[in-house]
């Protein structure tokens, strides 16, 4: 029997897709239980929300490659595979209509953290997998993992003189968005005690960026978004992000009751200036 949430969203396109997924799939012997993750499992699933649909299976080998017009009566345009070997793989795909599912296949016998699922069907209680219903939060930053971060950020933004020296400006561009990223994490510990990790997806991006859009406020577009289209602003850039780690990490070292890394900072900024003082030579 299919127990579908009683919240879905009937107006939305994906809903009516994933109503037929779940009857082509809870129709198939091979499929042992369903389970819906995400947004839609939540009721906070939007006209944008990819739906995280789960299937614990007889044989996961044999759908590592399915026919994906039978299950979703539609084709998928467009296909990645995901290898997680033990624990099970997943297909993100977009169908001919535009939406986006998340398909992940799985034996009875792995062990998931599911942040709040909603399981769909069963043939028995037994068959679904071995499941933490609940929400999944990355670690609570301290003082180590901050203080780590605010040193890999000024050794990661040491190296933008090797680029620049050897004509290579376009790699600054690279580095600046995964200083971006470090200053975002910074910004969300600072203003709501989240961490996103070292892996962005639009999942962890989600709640610090709405901390951030809340703490920060317009200050966080202006410099994630400062021009780089050129030798000078790709400086400017550069130091701007620099300024704003500094300040966050300062008042973060106070907050969390470790030493801020004053002398590793003070030699990326006389390096850059020597290296900014011979190019101008």
């Amino acid at each position: 029997m299919i127990t579908m949430p009683t919240d879905l969203p009937d107006h939305l396109p994906q809903t009516r897709v994933l109503r037929y997924a779940v009857r082509q799939l809870a129709a198939d012997e091979r499929v042992i239980a369903g389970w819906l993750g995400g947004s839609f499992a939540t009721g906070r699933a939007d006209a944008y929300s990819d739906v995280d649909l789960r299937i614990a299976v007889v044989d996961p080998s044999a759908w590592r490659d399915p026919d994906f017009l039978a299950v979703f009566g539609q084709l998928a345009l467009g296909h990645t595979f995901i290898d997680f070997k033990q624990s099970g793989h997943l297909h993100h795909l977009v169908l001919t209509d535009g939406t986006l599912f998340d398909l992940f296949v799985c034996a009875t016998d792995v062990d998931r953290v599911e942040p709040e699922a909603v399981v769909l069907w069963a043939r028995h209680p037994d068959d679904l997998p071995s499941m933490t219903i609940g929400h999944a939060t990355p670690p609570a930053p301290t003082a180590a993992s901050v203080g780590q971060l605010l040193i890999e950020y000024w050794m990661t933004s040491h190296k933008h003189r090797k680029p620049l020296a050897r004509g290579l400006a376009s790699m600054c561009v690279i580095g600046l968005h995964h200083e971006r990223l470090a200053l975002l994490r910074l910004w969300a510990i600072r203003h709501g005690g989240l961490d996103i990790g070292g892996r962005a997806t639009i999942h962890t991006l989600s709640p610090a960026c709405a901390v951030i859009e809340n703490g920060v406020g317009h200050e966080a577009l202006q410099l994630l978004g400062t021009p780089a289209r050129d030798r000078l602003e790709i400086v400017s850039a550069i130091e701007a992000v620099r300024d704003e780690v500094g300040r966050v990490g300062r008042e973060l070292a106070a907050q969390f009751g470790f030493d801020y890394p004053d002398s590793l900072e003070a030699v990326v900024r006389s390096s850059w200036q020597a290296f900014l003082d011979e190019a101008t030579a």
